[in-house]
């Protein structure tokens, strides 16, 4: 008798948690639901469910998740909402312990529901994108995310669904021409979109905004940049563009801002497809700003790109000597380990040590200190 009561509890209390959000609205008389977004780029998601007027978003314009702490009124805006879109316990932990303290609130998880597309379909998710936690730039876990919501308010979500598809086409179309240019982001935070619009992504300054690049990662880019293997720099408007305009003095190259956060897309029904249009547009004026075969170093050296300028292969600088292109292409397998090494799995603190003890073998060829005034 006791092992059907408690059969019949557990069972009445999945069936609760299965209830959608708006079923129980519903009968509680109330059909305007609370949804808190941890960042704006998932608000934008939520928005193609939920008016603007319903959505609040934690962490704040000119913030990251990087650099976000709690204030004890975020508390009340979180124990407020009925739902919460987060992008994880990974890049949001100050957000972990409210899921566990509050399970009767409906936690729209975008790391989980990224890991388990990923498991259904490793496709969906890419191999060399799987590690980043800014899961909102993947297309498949945006989709994901908007189809949980809406069944949580029973909404249908073919608008939405039409509407992304659309976005996507246009971006691959607008992005075709400069598909395989090379360009540098400011942080680690575009796995996904990469990924989703099948781009050439050389490197990144840092895996995190919160660490400095080393004196060796900043070496190699500045080469890539002077063969011309790079010819679009992203910056962030979060974070000073100091280290990047020293970087690039000298140099031709397309600038342009990629912003994590996404500020510049107000809240709308379209706020999403729009972000990726806005990208798109973005990313085909950084890459087609200069020409993708040459570009010119401080000395006015010019350095070719190789003939296809495909992202497989990599050009020399046209005076060096044989011996010299061969040591060049150890050194940079060596950085493509390194970078490969960062980016699976490894913590920020393996990666700097990594980088203090190339650095004290880049200390021997920073003449005249240029790279190590870039860090200051």
């Amino acid at each position: 008798m006791n092992i059907l009561i408690s059969f019949t509890l557990s069972f009445l209390v999945a069936l609760s948690a299965s209830c959608s959000f708006a079923a129980q609205a519903a009968e509680n008389g109330d059909h305007s639901p609370r949804v808190l977004a941890s960042v704006h780029p998932l608000a934008l998601i939520a928005a193609s469910v939920v008016a603007p007027e319903n959505i609040e978003v934690l962490v704040p314009a000119g913030m990251t998740p990087h650099d976000f702490s709690l204030r004890p009124s975020d508390i009340d805006v979180i124990q407020n909402a009925d739902i919460i879109v987060w992008a994880g316990p990974e890049s949001e932990p100050y957000l972990a312990g409210f899921a566990k303290r509050w399970p009767d609130k409906v936690w729209i998880n975008a790391a989980k529901e990224g890991k388990r597309l990923y498991q259904q379909d490793p496709a969906l998710i890419g191999d060399e994108a799987r590690n980043d936690p800014h899961w909102w730039f993947s297309v498949a876990v945006a989709r994901q995310l908007q189809h949980r919501l809406a069944e949580q308010l029973e909404v249908d979500p073919a608008a939405f669904d039409q509407s992304l598809d659309q976005a996507v086409q246009d971006a691959h179309e607008t992005l075709a021409p400069v598909r395989d240019r090379g360009f540098f982001v400011f942080h680690r935070a575009y796995d996904h979109w990469v990924y989703s619009m099948g781009l050439n992504m050389k490197g990144a300054f840092t895996l995190s905004p919160e660490q400095k690049p080393g004196l060796r990662t900043l070496q190699e880019m500045r080469q890539q940049l002077q063969r011309g293997d790079v010819v679009c720099v992203f910056s962030e408007p979060e974070f000073s563009p100091a280290m990047v305009d020293r970087l690039v003095d000298g140099v031709q190259v397309g600038r342009e801002e990629l912003d994590p956060m996404a500020m510049q897309i107000p809240l709308s029904a379209d706020g999403y497809p729009n972000l990726l249009k806005d990208m798109a547009e973005r990313a085909y004026r950084c890459l087609s700003a200069v020409d993708d075969k040459a570009a010119t170093a401080l000395d006015n050296t010019v350095y070719e790109g190789g003939d296809d300028g495909h992202h497989h292969h990599h050009g020399h600088a046209v005076e060096e000597h044989a011996d010299d292109e061969h040591a060049h292409d150890e050194h940079e397998h060596e950085g493509d380990a390194h970078e490969e090494h960062a980016h699976e799995g490894h913590s920020d603190d393996d990666h700097s040590d990594h980088d203090d003890h190339a650095d004290e073998h880049a200390d021997e060829h920073d003449e005249g200190g240029f790279f190590s005034r870039l860090l200051k």
